[in-house]
């Protein structure tokens, strides 16, 4: 019996992104709200949650697509790829920049020359800067990986399983250790999960490729969706059998996986035990959620995965991009000038800054990335 076949636009990915961006944008309305009301925020939404997911994704799309490629033209057109991510990930991005440049000449905002150097490196999780280009340090990761993971997949051409997942076995081990040296270096400056976009880190140095941001400290999660498209494309047989089976007790386990770096938010545990958590609790979430991802597109139409796959769900992760991209301006009204940071909205903004949000987002996505997806399209090789 041949497994399921997973159409052209796999199931339930766009579901995800929109479940990603909701703790992203949740996790900002708590950090614009009165601190009276963060603890209930914290406990519905985590920021750093919801950009695990996205590398996770991310991790498994640009695998699953070379994979592909591979499988049907018979070899991997790297130039092309980076065409693709150019015309999907550079147009939104640069016109955000031109955007926040237009506000530094024409109100009192005013971005730092390390966080200008950063944005157009994609170095933002290295340089210090504004909480305007804050949420670029995920951006920069990943752009990071993209220098990395395609041409290392290229060069592995048909190795065996095997030998792929023992290459992907060595950053989702290592991860924990750089996390480690971020307890070490920046417990007192910084706290793992609640992101780095506001906070000065050190000076650059060794200790950097340490901080939160790091792309060491989060190649895991990227890893993680690396593995999952190797397990899709090369054990689906195995992934069919194994996931009907009990699929209630296994959502309920890739759950308490995720959800296990938040015992050191609510419980007093050891030190240890603490720093057990904070330094392998992602590298579980990335678990869990690639647990989520393989059996939400083997089984969509189980109830627990049912609502990713609403049309209003998948519209909004197919804005997810372009929502991710403009909503720190608007949440942190950055126009107001660095100070904001100090100077929380009231509770009334803390929540209406989501209308010009999603209202930008839809004119980003409608006028910049839609328009652009025929002209990617001449650049598969299928």
């Amino acid at each position: 019996m041949l497994p399921p076949k997973i159409s052209s636009r796999l199931p339930s990915l766009d579901g995800w992104r929109a479940v990603s961006i909701i703790m992203v944008l949740g996790w900002h309305v708590a950090m614009a709200s009165p601190n009276a009301e963060k603890p209930f925020y914290a406990w519905l939404f985590d920021g750093m949650l919801g950009v695990r997911f996205f590398f996770t994704i991310s991790g498994f799309l640009i695998t699953w697509l070379l994979l592909q490629e591979a499988e049907h033209s018979g070899r991997v057109d790297l130039q092309h790829f980076y065409i693709r991510r150019f015309l999907r990930i550079l147009p939104v991005y640069f016109t955000f920049i031109l955007v926040l440049w237009g506000l530094q000449l024409f109100t009192p905002f005013k971005e730092t020359a390390m966080g200008w150097l950063g944005m157009v490196t994609f170095t933002r999780n290295y340089a210090n800067g504004t909480i305007a280009s804050g949420h670029f340090w995920s951006l920069a990761v990943e752009e990071q990986f993209y220098l990395v993971w395609p041409g290392l997949l290229v060069l592995m051409g048909k190795r065996s399983f095997r030998f792929k997942t023992a290459i992907l076995t060595v950053p989702i081990l290592a991860a924990p250790i750089f996390r480690l040296g971020t307890y070490l270096f920046y417990f007192e400056h910084q706290h793992l999960f609640s992101g780095s976009g506001g906070i000065h880190l050190k000076p650059a140095g060794l200790e950097n490729l340490f901080n939160g941001s790091s792309f060491f400290c989060n190649f895991d999660s990227l890893a993680f969706g690396c593995l999952s498209a190797i397990f899709l494309a090369g054990k689906r047989m195995v992934l069919t059998g194994l996931f009907p089976k009990k699929p209630a007790l296994l959502f309920v386990a890739a759950l308490l996986l995720v959800e296990v770096p938040h015992f050191t938010e609510f419980f007093h545990l050891p030190g240890l035990v603490r720093v057990l958590l904070i330094t392998c609790g992602p590298t579980l979430q990335a678990l869990g959620f690639s647990a989520f991802l393989l059996h939400s597109l083997l089984q969509p139409d189980w109830p627990g995965y049912r609502p990713l796959n609403w049309k209003w769900v998948g519209w909004l992760g197919m804005l997810s991009y372009s929502l991710y991209i403009w909503q720190q301006i608007f949440c942190f009204r950055v126009w107001a000038g660095p100070d904001v940071w100090k100077d929380f909205p009231d509770a009334l903004w803390a929540w209406l800054w989501l209308v010009p949000a999603l209202a930008v987002a839809c004119l980003s996505y409608y006028g910049l990335e839609r328009p652009l997806f025929r002209l990617r399209s001449r650049f598969r090789n299928e």
